[in-house]
């Protein structure tokens, strides 16, 4: 039996690299995007202790881009009839992998709405300040695409009918190899087959809450003690509405072997069901602040703070917070504080339902690079992760218009919650097929030992520990030609270690041991000092200078991101193996504004004109599928000018 890839027939399902189709010619780097945006605020005073307070937000943006028209996963690999109007070798033929380039660009719109009301009562009762508000807030999603439907993909493929069946076999254009086909289908045989595929998704939150303060509950020699505290009760929801072609309902059966391939009849993409869940909480909230010390220069005040929070899905947690604030002289400040914290999972963490998601990946056990579905389940039985917090700081006034500090810190992060990396799963499978047995989690085709599928839940993790420090300064000084401004914001990540899981620690003990069942040059993915590895780069930094006089403004300000290391990209190197480095990012910005001062329509009105990026320079390179840069980290918009208005009623 022939096999066929990319519209080449040949008895293998590879390729060399340069003969595949350029996506970047059909892709958009940045999405066109209206936004719409309504804020409104009112406030009554009702009587000398009582307010009502309320605001409403509306926003509505369009986004819209382009990408290429995806090829048929792994999964999706179907049959072509010996009949069919332009199967050139009279018997049956294997799709395993074709791009339909002829189709035209895959058009994405996305209509994002959300909206916010809220309204409330604050006022006093004897020393205690009171408010207690309710709001509700909500947001839509609206995602369509033009797609091509797998079944109505493979009928016109199969179609005896030379005016109504698409030709696969044209082949590609010669002179241009990476753009695909030149001898299009005819728009009539393509309309057949593509179909608008939508998704709808919608979260919401509803919370009412009451809380008071008081400023001197009671006195100590150093000063009066504060207390706040409150109550709050908040409602979530979750909604994620996939097209019918794309949710199950409406799998892709093989027309010729009735046998059904993919739970997505949408070509290219994984079937993913659709999921629904919400949650309650309920959480009470205390602090005081009490001053210890206050004496000459000397000031000393002590910060202590409590949550707890109840979860209707994943339990409760008891959080507390300390916090010392030293000032020692004039000019020198000390400041400290512990702190626990908590993140619950994610509704989708918690309800979805065997998602899959199709990535290349490498397979050690065939030694082969090929889609393999990773379907992720969420798990009811997660905990909340937490965390433990301390900082040190100092704080430094040597002139009244200079300010220095340094601040370390460190984070300590429990029962992470995540899923194993589809590629640690194959390694895994290859280490113990290795020794005989194998990994439950990978499922292969009995016959080729391909992976069909990998199920992998979501569990929570080992331990995270991450460190650093931030320095600020802020020096404003005057001068006969204007006002000056120059502020530093630097921060510097020293550790960033993720403790293995059970089975990555297996595999790096593996690769220590030199087993080949794990190869040297494949990455343990988050595992060990992960400092610099996939967008955490050691320093972060921000230096701006700005001026003023009289009604004019400008300044100038750079942004810096140290260089990391992309680890899905290795060479090995006089025996090394070597990850593939990303270089620092630094881009440069400058404004200039005029702010209108007298008694007409303009008083109170700013026009500002700003250049980003002034170098224009472009982002550093990574081995990122969908635009090859950290979109994370680095920025794709060149040099661009912006002019601005406002005005102030």
């Amino acid at each position: 039996m022939w096999k066929l890839a990319g519209g080449v027939c040949a008895d293998s399902g590879s390729f060399p690299r340069d003969l595949r189709f350029d996506r970047g010619t059909t892709r958009s780097l940045s999405s066109d995007v209206d936004r719409l945006n309504f804020y409104g605020y009112f406030t009554h005073e009702l009587s000398d202790d009582l307010e009502f307070f309320s605001e409403a937000i509306y926003y509505s943006a369009t986004a819209e881009r382009t990408r290429e028209q995806t090829h048929n996963l792994s999964a999706q690999r179907f049959k072509i009839s010996a009949d069919a109007a332009y199967n050139p070798f009279g018997e049956e033929v294997m799709l395993r992998a074709y791009r339909a380039i002829d189709t035209g660009p895959r058009n994405i719109e996305v209509d994002d709405t959300s909206f916010r009301i809220l309204g409330g009562l604050r006022g006093m009762w004897g020393d205690w300040d009171w408010e207690s508000a309710v709001f509700y807030t909500e947001a839509e999603t609206n995602d369509v695409a033009n797609r091509i439907q797998a079944s109505k993909f493979q009928a016109a493929i199969n179609s005896t009918n030379p005016d109504t069946a698409y030709n696969l076999f044209t082949g590609g254009d010669l002179n241009n190899l990476n753009s695909g086909d030149s001898t299009l289908n005819p728009q009539s045989v393509i309309d057949q087959f593509m179909v608008n595929v939508s998704r709808d998704s919608k979260t919401s939150l509803a919370q009412v809450d009451f809380k008071v303060s008081n400023g001197g509950i009671f006195e100590l020699p150093a000063g009066d003690v504060g207390i706040a505290m409150g109550v709050e009760f908040r409602h979530e929801t979750y909604e994620d509405d996939r097209d019918d072609l794309l949710d199950g309902s409406s799998p892709f059966v093989d027309a010729i072997t009735s046998v059904e391939l993919s739970g997505s009849d949408v070509l290219g993409s994984s079937p993913t069901p659709d999921s629904k869940a919400d949650r309650d909480i309920m959480s009470v909230y205390a602090e005081f602040l009490v001053p210890l010390l206050d004496v000459g220069d000397q000031y000393v005040e002590l910060q202590l703070a409590a949550r707890y929070e109840d979860y209707s899905d994943v339990g409760d947690a008891f959080k507390p917070k300390v916090a010392l604030f030293w000032e020692a002289a004039p000019w020198l400040s000390f400041r400290a504080s512990y702190s626990e914290g908590f993140r619950a999972p994610g509704l989708p963490q918690v309800s979805a339902e065997g998602v899959p998601r199709s990535n290349a990946l490498y397979d050690p056990v065939l030694d082969e690079t090929y889609a393999i579905v990773d379907v992720r389940s969420g798990n009811n039985d997660l905990d909340p992760e937490d965390d433990v917090n301390t900082s040190f700081g100092i704080v430094l006034q040597p002139a009244e218009d200079l300010t220095i500090t340094f601040d370390t810190w460190t984070i300590e992060q429990k029962e992470l919650v995540g899923i194993l990396p589809g590629a640690s799963h194959l390694l895994y499978d290859s280490l113990l097929r290795s020794q005989g047995s194998s990994n439950e989690a990978v499922i292969r085709d009995p016959e080729t030992g391909e992976v069909i599928l990998i199920n992998n839940d979501y569990k929570n993790l080992g331990i995270r520990n991450i460190e650093g420090f931030d320095v600020s300064v802020v020096y404003d000084f005057d001068t006969s030609f204007g006002d000056f401004g120059f502020t530093l914001n630097a921060a510097k990540l020293t550790k960033f270690d993720q403790e293995p899981d059970p089975i990555s620690q297996m595999l790096l003990d593996a690769q220590a041991a030199g087993d080949p069942s794990v190869p040297a040059d494949r990455t343990i993915a988050g595992a060990g000092d992960l400092i610099k590895e996939n967008g955490r780069p050691e320093w972060r930094a921000r230096v701006a200078l700005d001026w003023d006089m009289n009604q004019w403004g400008a300044g100038i300000n750079a942004n810096y991101v140290s260089e990391v290391i992309d680890t899905s990209t290795t060479a090995t190197i006089d025996g090394e193996v070597v990850q593939l480095p990303v270089d620092s990012f630094t881009t440069v910005n400058l404004y200039g504004e005029y702010r209108f001062a007298d008694d007409g329509f303009l008083d109170g009105s700013k026009i500002r004109l700003t250049v980003r990026n002034i170098e224009d320079q472009d982002p550093s390179l990574a081995d990122e599928l969908a635009h090859g840069y950290f979109g994370g980290l680095h920025s794709n918009r060149g040099r661009y000018f912006k002019l601005s208005f406002s005005k102030e009623f």
